[in-house]
């Protein structure tokens, strides 16, 4: 004879007396006398949502060419009771909060007694994981941390209510902790971060609860990590890099026009990112001269002559370009020719470059703006400070 079970959804098995002979839920019975007859117990955990019906299915029967034919079945339906404790978490006073690097953190747990009758002994631990977490940034007031862990405790020692929670008493609990300032981007399945915070809450049982050693309830919270979009821009007078020579004099001289190249380097942390626009408008006296060298990149920036702005769509920029591989880079040439307003100071040559995109991971735009650089070219190792200034 052969007895199989079916559990219900979200049901962990434990233990069974006697034990299963496959896996977790089939038994071999050698025989059975008339009118006799046995039990099986089963130990697990079932987990729903209050309200929730969960079905027992076990049938008994023969194997016949390793295919199992049932005889008869029998079924038996729970309810998920309500919770006699109840907890509920929250990150910055918000269930989907999202995060970025040296951000803090702040979670604050609640809990309640739901049951009529005083609940003793109370434990509740919340435990974090995630490799963005800084545990030197933890603030935690009452309760006490194992770092092997990422395990915060608290118990009657640190929190007096907790000896004896009477019906519909409860409280609140918080403590913060620090993200690290920089991914930890090693390869290129280190994206996507998240941080996770399981807060657990466990009484003993009052013998009033079916055969519950312990009544414990979680609340988890699992935080999503922006990333990062970011763009440099360089501007060289001799340029090593580029197939593109420049000319003029320098420094600069009034009505006179020197090239430059500008460096569009694009780099993208942690996670993938769509839709990603760098963008500039050129400042007064700069000019767009149409030589343009994609570097390390399939899109081309493009130049319009009724905004002045500067744009390159680059469109999809996979994690990791210009951490662990090298940056999307495109050089273009523009030109100065200084007024005589410009005489004897150090003048712009391209105005602050604007990053955008959207974080395909978190759901949420990103941006950043560059300074703008002026005609002293502070990348460019062969011009001194001297160089930059206008000469009448």
């Amino acid at each position: 004879m052969r007895i199989e079970a079916a559990y219900p959804e979200n049901f962990y098995f434990e233990s069974a007396d006697p034990k299963p002979v496959i896996g977790s839920n089939v038994w071999l019975i050698n025989g059975v006398d008339a009118d006799a007859g046995g039990q099986i117990f089963i130990k697990g955990i079932l987990r729903g949502n209050e309200g929730e019906n969960k079905t027992l299915k076990a049938s008994i029967g023969i194997e016949e060419n390793q295919t199992f034919i049932a005889f008869r079945e029998a079924k038996a339906s729970s309810q998920i009771a309500s919770s006699p404790i109840l907890i509920a978490s929250s990150v910055n006073e918000v269930a989907d909060y999202i995060a970025f690097p040296s951000d803090t953190l702040k979670y604050k747990i609640t809990y309640k007694n739901n049951s009529n009758i005083g609940l003793r002994e109370i434990v509740l631990k919340a435990q974090l994981s995630g490799a963005m977490l800084d545990f030197s940034g933890l603030s935690n007031p009452t309760g006490s941390f194992d770092g092997r862990t990422g395990t915060i405790t608290w118990s009657a020692g640190n929190v007096p209510e907790f000896l004896v929670l009477n019906p519909g008493e409860g409280g609140e609990l918080t403590f913060s902790v620090k993200l690290k300032g920089n991914y930890p981007i090693a390869t290129f399945t280190d994206k996507n971060f998240t941080v996770k915070m399981a807060a657990t809450i466990e009484t003993r049982s009052t013998g009033l609860f079916l055969a519950q050693e312990k009544i414990s309830q979680t609340s988890e919270i699992t935080t999503k990590i922006g990333g990062r979009l970011s763009v440099r821009s360089k501007a060289y007078f001799n340029d090593q890099t580029a197939p593109i020579a420049n000319t003029g004099p320098l420094p600069p001289r009034v009505n006179q026009t020197t090239t430059y190249t500008i460096h569009w380097q694009v780099v993208n942390f942690s996670n993938d990112s769509e839709n990603v626009t760098v963008k500039t408008a050129l400042p007064p006296g700069v000019n767009w001269t149409g030589k343009v060298f994609n570097l390390r990149s399939e899109t081309s920036p493009e130049y319009n002559e009724r905004t002045g702005e500067v744009t390159w769509d680059i469109g999809k920029v996979q994690p990791g370009i210009g951490v662990i591989l090298p940056a999307q880079e495109v050089v273009f040439q523009i030109s100065l020719t200084p007024t005589l307003t410009q005489a004897g100071r150090i003048v712009p040559i391209f105005n602050p470059t604007t990053i955008s995109g959207k974080d395909e991971f978190t759901g949420v735009s990103l941006s950043e703006t560059t300074i703008p650089i002026p005609s002293d070219l502070p990348d460019d190792p062969t011009v001194g400070y001297d160089q930059g200034t206008v000469l009448q």
